[in-house]
């Protein structure tokens, strides 16, 4: 954690009109020089002089990813003000034939009312990335302080306790699950429960003959077998439960099969009923039969998938529904493939009862063909006017994946996850 000094803490606190940073770039040896110093404007502060040089103080960009287990260095660009005359009589980039700052050190402080802080907020190292116009410098700072960061307790993939792990997963970090994680729809039924979740949390693959991965090294509350997913492109699908064991005490997860259920959402054609493909049950569209059983139709296109497997079915889902208006006939919910080319296919209708509120995953099976998908609501007798509160459609998409199981992870997302670390140390699974 940042600790300010003394001084600047007390200003920041009682009676501060003015913060800002102040930069400093080091060139040469680091420690044998002094270095160049700049902020947004001149400054003269704690006896230093820093030129107002900043343009721009840039954004920090860092990114983690949780499913391969990194994150990338943060960086942050800056730019600098490059002009005729801007530093001892030249341009700030005249100053690299005599002062190399590339690979040298950076150090960013704050300053409140001409109190320095004693601690930097940020230091790191000046990437050799610098790019100059006649009017602009721009400069790489990368990030250094991962290397003050608190390492949490680890433990890997190794050969000895795992024989059978891929050789990518050799020595990789097994995930560690802290805190209570909560299946977004556990109520709904059917599959919309494995279908809208937002988060799902990394296994590694230890053993590519069974196919076995962890989740943790320590044992889980819950493991579902419903809810072990492997990455495809931008999607994730779910393994058929069937074909998964899934023990939370161990814990450890073995899967396998080629039926597999890819979920993917839907683009409304009309940007009034995107409530209905958003993937929140928090809000739901009105979809409403015209008067006297006039027919009303929507579209709704599938996005692009790409070769990750064969498909075999398709059901169109939906995820939540009130029917709202009562009649004694049935409302007449239907489906069908409108294809770019070719006749278009006949409606496959929806079941349930007109009484129905319940918020069981009503569906419709349909043919694996083309890219839009029609949804028609109209009264069957041609009557009264039928209206559903419908709160998400779901895709569904039956298929068996190209790639053989020896992946590196699968995923998962279960409810109420606790740990229960009482028991450390490793086992053999």
């Amino acid at each position: 954690m940042l600790t300010l000094g003394t001084a600047l803490n007390a200003v920041l606190r009682s009676k501060a009109t003015e913060a800002c940073w102040l930069l400093e770039l080091y060139y040469n040896d680091d420690d044998a020089v002094t270095p160049v110093r700049v902020s947004d404007v001149d400054r003269t502060i704690g006896g230093n002089d820093y030129l107002g040089l900043v343009r721009s103080w840039g954004s920090l960009h860092q990114s983690a990813d949780l499913v391969e287990f990194t994150s990338s260095t943060g960086t942050v660009s800056i730019t600098l003000d490059n002009t005729e005359n801007t530093i001892l009589g030249g341009r700030f980039s005249d100053l690299f034939a005599i002062k190399n700052i590339a690979n040298r050190k950076w150090i960013l402080y704050l300053s409140a009312d001409g109190e320095v802080s004693t601690d930097s907020i940020g230091s790191g190292i000046i990437s050799d990335d610098i790019k100059a116009t006649d009017k602009n410098v721009q400069l790489q700072l990368l990030n250094n302080e991962s290397n003050f960061d608190t390492e949490f307790p680890k433990t890997v993939v190794d050969v000895e306790t795992y024989p059978n792990v891929p050789d990518n997963n050799i020595d990789k970090l097994i995930p560690m699950a802290y805190g209570d994680f909560d299946r977004t729809i556990s109520e709904e039924g059917a599959n919309a429960d494995r279908a809208l979740v937002k988060g799902r949390f990394p296994a590694i693959i230890v053993d590519k003959t069974d196919i076995d991965a962890l989740p943790d090294i320590q044992p889980l509350n819950t493991l579902r077998t419903r809810q072990i997913y492997m990455k495809m492109g931008e999607y994730y699908a779910a393994c058929k439960s069937a074909n998964v064991i899934a023990t939370a005490a161990t814990p450890i997860i073995t899967f396998g099969g080629p039926d597999w259920y890819l979920y993917i959402p839907m683009v409304a054609g009309d940007i009034d009923y995107d409530a209905m493909t958003d993937r929140d049950y928090s809000e739901f569209k009105a979809f409403q039969s015209g008067a006297g059983g006039a027919e009303l139709t929507k579209d709704f296109e599938i996005p692009l998938v790409g070769n990750v497997g064969t498909f075999s079915a398709l059901v169109l889902g939906i995820g939540k529904k009130r029917i709202v208006t009562n009649t004694a006939t049935d409302p007449n919910l239907s489906a069908r493939f409108d294809p770019l080319a070719g006749a278009v296919k006949p409606y496959v209708e929806f079941a349930w009862d007109a009484n129905d509120e319940d918020l069981a995953l009503t569906q419709a099976t349909l043919p694996v063909q083309g890219d839009i998908i029609t949804v028609s609501i109209q009264d069957e007798n041609l009557v009264d006017q039928i209206m559903m509160e419908i709160y998400e459609l779901i895709v569904e998409l039956t298929m068996a994946p190209l790639q053989t199981f020896t992946r590196k992870k699968t995923l998962y997302s279960v409810e109420y996850i606790r740990q229960a670390r009482t028991a450390r140390g490793r086992r053999r699974l």
